[in-house]
């Protein structure tokens, strides 16, 4: 608004305020006896000025359907401000009215002195949006005001945990809540924590807080409780073993079998080497020793037995004897006996004469002997048929 105008507005103010005065030319003149004909109210004053209503910014506001004209004086923000029929307007910053038409170019008038800049008031109310004017000159830059609240987005539903999708705007996320329960990729979720797909971890799995040693396995202890950490099988225990040879010169586990020796006596492991495993139901014997790949019997773990041997019934035996007559070749007489023997065994008888003989029958009976020692005493295999496993240990 111009000064000129804003001298007119005051005119009008204060024509009011002294609307009891009266002039022969319908116009009033304080501090002049010659008033313009062009005005109603002409004050002159060269140490004086016109003070108007004097309000704070709450007093202004709560004036209940103002004027459209009506001016005061803000004594917050220390500004007139008059009401332009919609909304209060200030003086103190340049107000845009409506353009009026394009008058001819007139000429170049002297720059006046630049006056002093105000103090920055407080922002008033937003008012509507009015016609575009001339494009004032660029003002201080305000303060940065709070950021207002983002949208959603327009497929947003019912039970879908939110999520930022863009920095200002809420939408849905992958997860979904219903009945307490949480869903991961589903909309029915049965337990706290309901995930459908793959799970990758890049942590450690912390069941009761405890994130459990290297080879162990997950273990379920029933129902509503939470699983443990355990050794599968527990530490000491024995396999048998076809896979891969993973092992080092000692029988240490390496690559897939960490955390396992062969059981060969080293790593703290038994010397299984080319032996069966006897089971016990006492720690007393682990680890006892026993028994031999081959073995040699005795006489002594023989059983008890005899050998029977079986003759005929009544029979004889035929023997052929030998016997000498008298020799006189000899010079001397040789007894006529009966010898068994060889030639020339009965001294001074030669010759002798053979004969059969037959013994007489003495009925059934038996011969009695013992037979002779048979066997060389070697030592036997007493392994069944087998196959070959290593043992393993989990360390």
């Amino acid at each position: 608004m111009t000064k000129r105008n804003f001298y007119t507005t005051i005119a009008f103010c204060t024509l009011c305020i002294f609307s009891f005065l009266s002039h022969a030319q319908n116009n009033i003149g304080i501090g002049t006896s010659t008033p313009n004909p062009t005005a109603v109210l002409d004050v002159n004053a060269n140490d004086k000025g016109v003070l108007i209503p004097r309000l704070t910014t709450a007093q202004r506001n709560s004036i209940a359907t103002p004027a459209t004209g009506l001016l005061v004086f803000d004594t917050d923000l220390n500004c007139f401000f008059f009401h332009d029929g919609t909304t209060w307007a200030s003086l103190c910053a340049a107000q845009v009215g409506p353009t009026g038409a394009t008058g001819n170019t007139g000429a170049a008038g002297v720059n006046g002195i630049a006056g002093a800049q105000g103090t920055t008031g407080a922002t008033g109310d937003t008012g509507p949006t009015g016609a575009t004017g001339v494009a004032g000159a660029n003002g201080l830059t305000g303060a940065t005001g709070n950021t207002g609240p983002g949208g959603y987005c327009n497929t947003a539903q019912a039970g879908y945990v939110a999520k930022f999708t863009t920095t200002d705007t809420v939408c849905n996320s992958i997860m979904f809540e219903n009945a307490g329960n949480i869903g991961v990729g589903t909309t029915t979720p049965t337990q706290k924590l309901d995930i459908s797909g793959n799970t990758q971890f890049s942590g450690a799995l912390m069941p009761a807080g405890n994130a459990g040693t290297n080879g162990q396995a997950l273990l379920s202890t029933g129902s509503s409780t939470a699983p443990v950490w355990a050794n599968i099988p527990p530490q000491g225990g024995i396999i048998m073993y076809s896979g891969a040879w993973n092992f080092d010169g000692t029988g240490l586990g390496t690559g897939t079998l960490l955390g396992w020796a062969l059981c060969n006596g080293n790593n703290g492991t038994p010397n299984l080497n080319d032996r069966f495993v006897m089971g016990t139901n006492t720690n007393a014997s682990l680890g006892a020793t026993g028994g031999n790949n081959s073995y040699s019997l005795t006489v002594a773990q023989l059983p008890s037995h005899n050998h029977t041997i079986t003759s005929d019934g009544n029979h004889s035996h035929t023997v052929t004897a030998r016997f000498h007559g008298k020799d006189g070749e000899g010079g001397s007489n040789c007894a006529t006996n009966l010898f068994f023997g060889d030639d020339n065994a009965w001294p001074n008888c030669t010759n002798p004469s053979t004969a059969p003989f037959a013994t007489s029958v003495d009925g059934n009976h038996n011969h009695g002997g013992a037979t002779a020692n048979t066997g060389s005493g070697t030592a036997i295999d007493n392994r069944p048929q087998y196959l070959v496993l290593a043992f393993i240990m989990k360390l």
